[in-house]
């Protein structure tokens, strides 16, 4: 198979939402907690997110390293193609990892899954968290595990997102222990798990109490509790989450799950589901640690049909990439935000401060107007919560909208753009 082809495939199709406007709520966060850093060079303080004033607590800071070094560099244009790099390299990661052809069809199945390829070239923290874990999972799998280096990776992932950094190593790890009949092989997994954590958990208790109260309490303890408000209780949540997303790869990769052959890779796979499914609130993203698993288990089962037609890559790699030129992939995305179209010609200066009102918050309208604009948004509920007459511009929820110290100026799609 045409190993070439899977990445110019991956790298098309990564690209091809890029043609269009993207609103990603965590991915214009990031943007603008990436650039507080870059400006203020504090690399263990990721500053204060739109229309708040308490500091970012809700992941360690770690994560936006390659971010902020990129706007540092080259940019915030540079965000995108970091994503998209970390995202190719998983890619590649799975074509030079699995024997024969079923690597690269591994490599094919994850770049053609939707979710990954739709969300892969944005500057969250998964792309750079899902990278980390599949070395961390392939440096186990091989016929000789390399703990040290597989603690190493994990260790990386874990501190971008804290225990889904750790999932794919203890999950292949115990899965070989099994297999095996080893406790000795559980033994060196749980090491090398354990010390992979070491280094967040060193980092959450020696920093100042606000990682502890943010981090800890506010989101890890928060999670598994279900004390959080996103995400979804149901028990049944990953499972749900995987099923609805991870296509077209999901029927190859249950047909693998029953060849006696795969029994270690699908032991693995069950493994990290069920961990995946122990948090009280589960929330659809953390799920991407597993796609490159399932992609490996599906790859498996399909490598022996698609090497019948060495020439259907290269095909499916040429039209993606003419898609991808001709911008077919901003039809993947939502429409954009009205403060991006309708209303841009009417929004002030940057570094303004601009009155969002809402119930309940539209943090997509918020941290688009701070990631795109690089304005001062002030959340509010009712136009009557405006800080003072120092803010005198709003952008209105039309529900919410009443005439008195703002006069209407423009509206659209449900919104109301107002000054005073």
């Amino acid at each position: 198979m045409n190993r070439a082809a899977v990445l110019v495939l991956a790298g098309a199709l990564l690209a091809a939402p890029w043609a269009g406007h993207i609103d990603d709520t965590d991915a214009q966060l990031y943007q603008v907690l990436a650039r507080n850093m870059a400006a203020t060079h504090r690399w263990l303080e990721p500053g204060l997110p739109p229309s708040s004033a308490r500091p970012f607590r809700e992941h360690l800071p770690f994560g936006l390293w390659p971010y902020a070094a990129a706007v540092r560099a080259a940019g915030e244009r540079a965000l995108p193609w970091i994503a998209a790099a970390f995202s190719l390299l998983t890619v590649a990661a799975l074509l030079v990892a699995a024997p024969g052809a079923s690597g690269a069809v591994a490599a094919l199945v994850l770049a053609t899954t939707e979710t990954f390829f739709l969300y892969g070239g944005r500057s969250r923290l998964d792309p750079p968290l899902v990278f980390f874990t599949t070395l961390s999972f392939l440096l186990v799998q091989g016929s000789r595990p390399r703990w040290a280096a597989a603690g190493a990776m994990a260790a990386l992932a874990a501190l971008i997102k804290g225990p889904f950094g750790l999932l794919p190593l203890a999950s292949m790890a115990a899965a070989r222990a099994i297999c095996e009949r080893s406790w000795s092989t559980l033994a060196r997994g749980a090491a090398a798990t354990l010390a992979a954590a070491l280094p967040a958990a060193l980092f959450v208790f020696l920093a100042e109490p606000s990682w502890r109260e943010g981090y800890l309490h506010g989101q890890l303890l928060a999670s598994a509790s279900g004390a959080r408000t996103e995400g979804t209780t149901a028990w049944w949540g990953a499972l749900a989450g995987v099923a609805g997303r991870f296509w077209p790869g999901l029927p190859f990769a249950l047909l693998a799950a029953t060849q006696r052959r795969n029994r270690m890779l699908a032991i693995a796979c069950g493994l990290l589901l069920l961990g995946l499914s122990l948090p009280a609130r589960k929330v659809w993203n953390h799920q991407l640690v597993a796609y490159p698993v399932l992609a490996l288990l599906a790859g498996a089962w399909l490598a022996p049909f698609l090497e019948r037609w060495p020439r259907v890559v290269p095909a499916l790699a040429g039209i993606a990439a003419i898609a991808s030129a001709l911008g077919l992939g901003a039809r993947l995305l939502r429409p954009p935000c009205v403060a991006s179209q309708e209303f841009a010609a009417l929004l002030p200066p940057p570094g303004t401060q601009v009155l969002v009102v809402s119930a309940p918050t539209d943090w997509r309208t918020l941290v688009g107007l701070a990631a795109e604009q690089r304005l001062a948004p002030v959340k509010a509920s009712a136009l009557d919560d405006a800080p003072a007459p120092s803010v005198r511009f709003a952008l209105v929820a039309e529900p919410l909208f009443h005439p008195g110290s703002f006069r209407e100026v423009g509206r659209a799609r449900g919104w109301v753009f107002a000054v005073r």
